[in-house]
């Protein structure tokens, strides 16, 4: 990686330090601040990913109308004052909080992706998936260990100040560091074909490209874990060790090993291709959950299937851009990867809805409900690899 992007993928670590921890105790700071219970917990997750699908979409067509660059920096700006949700306990203020990131965390992705898609080299994509992934656990990991050391003493208002302050910071040094590479806009591209004039693509005609359905169903289905996680597995955890401790330890160690593996599977699956990977991170997906479906109580097991259901997910994640530029055409990735994260959040917000409504009395059921939904990818990467070598043969 070159001096610029190593900057910019440090200042994104640097915005992001707070993001982990609040992601993990949000659901035990519900509980215990704001008196709320598991149902206000998957409310507030469920209307922060309404409005990532709605980010993703708006961000999609931004991306593509007027610059990838432009439209990741725009979303990113909303992202800042998530740790704010640490400073108060009024409901109605935690809504707007959690929307207001959620329309920037959708909006900020699917920039991001699109950018790197249409601005770096085929063979590198998922390997600086892999790399951003890492530079991210890495600022899970220093969140994580400063709020273990924080939260039973001195409590989440800290977490909440140095969350703002290190976000602000880290969204200055961004915009500074972001490199500007080329990339193709319908904006700027003034050809005459329709591979150079994408915004003449609708959306009614863009959902007739082949691959689409199975790509946004692959984007979606191993997400409704990752929604139901966010809200069931910090109560179970907690309810288990009565720890604030132990919970953010959680996000700490999940983060370590995605630290080590993704940057690993990123390399392998640009050397030897995403489908290996994809369909080891899906196998992954369906067994956590059928873990946490069989032992929802069991403090050893939830810890170790929680970990292994985000990484089975990051992998799904980290190569989702390399698989889109293989079966989509170029002029419309950026909306191809809007719709992914839209799907993306529709996956979370099922999963979190699922959860506040099932983690009381029945969570075995939540995540055998889970389990069987995850399932349904291995068809779609089936038909996303045909797909795929059909492209191979046409373009050869």
């Amino acid at each position: 990686m070159s001096r610029r992007i190593i900057a910019w993928f440090s200042s994104i670590g640097v915005m992001s330090l707070s993001f982990e921890p609040i992601r993990v105790l949000l659901p035990v700071y519900v509980v215990i601040k704001v008196g709320g219970d598991a149902q206000l917990t998957g409310a507030l997750f469920s209307v922060s990913v309404f409005w990532t699908a709605v980010g993703s979409l708006l961000g999609g067509i931004v991306a593509d109308a007027f610059g990838h660059r432009r439209s990741y920096l725009i979303g990113l700006f909303a992202r800042v004052f998530l740790a704010g949700a640490f400073l108060t306990t009024s409901i109605p203020a935690l809504f707007v909080i959690l929307s207001i990131f959620g329309l920037g965390w959708g909006w900020s992705d699917t920039g991001f992706q699109s950018y790197l898609i249409q601005s770096l080299p085929k063979n590198r994509t998922a390997t600086l998936m892999g790399f951003w992934f890492s530079f991210m656990e890495v600022a899970a990991i220093i969140g994580s260990g400063v709020a273990i050391v924080l939260v039973e003493d001195r409590g989440f208002v800290p977490i909440g100040i140095l969350g703002v302050i290190t976000a602000v910071i880290g969204f200055i040094l961004i915009w500074i560091t972001v490199p500007k590479l080329p990339e193709h806009t319908a904006h700027l591209d003034t050809g005459t074909s329709d591979e150079l004039k994408p915004a003449k693509l609708t959306f009614s005609q863009l959902f007739h490209e082949r691959g689409l359905l199975a790509f946004l169903g692959l984007t979606g289905l191993p997400t409704i874990l990752l929604g139901a996680s966010s809200v069931a597995l910090p109560l179970l955890l907690f309810t288990a060790s009565e720890s604030e401790v132990l919970v953010a330890g959680y996000g700490l160690v999940s983060a370590a090993v995605a630290l080590i593996v993704q940057p690993l599977l990123g390399r392998l699956a640009d050397a030897k291709g995403v489908w290996l990977p994809i369909m080891a991170g899906a196998i992954i997906v369906v067994i956590a959950a059928g873990t946490l479906a069989i032992f929802p109580a069991v403090l050893t097991a939830i810890y170790l299937a929680g970990i292994a259901g985000r990484l089975g997910v990051g992998i799904k994640d980290t190569v989702t851009p390399t698989i889109a530029r293989e079966v989509m055409r170029p002029s419309i990735h950026g909306r191809v990867i809007g719709l992914g994260s839209m799907t993306w959040s529709i996956g979370f917000m099922m999963g979190s809805l699922l959860a506040g409504t099932l983690i009381d009395n029945q969570a075995g059921l939540l995540f055998w409900i889970v389990s069987g939904a995850t399932a349904g990818t291995f068809p779609l990467i089936y038909r996303l690899l045909n797909h795929a070598r059909d492209v191979q043969m046409e373009t050869a």
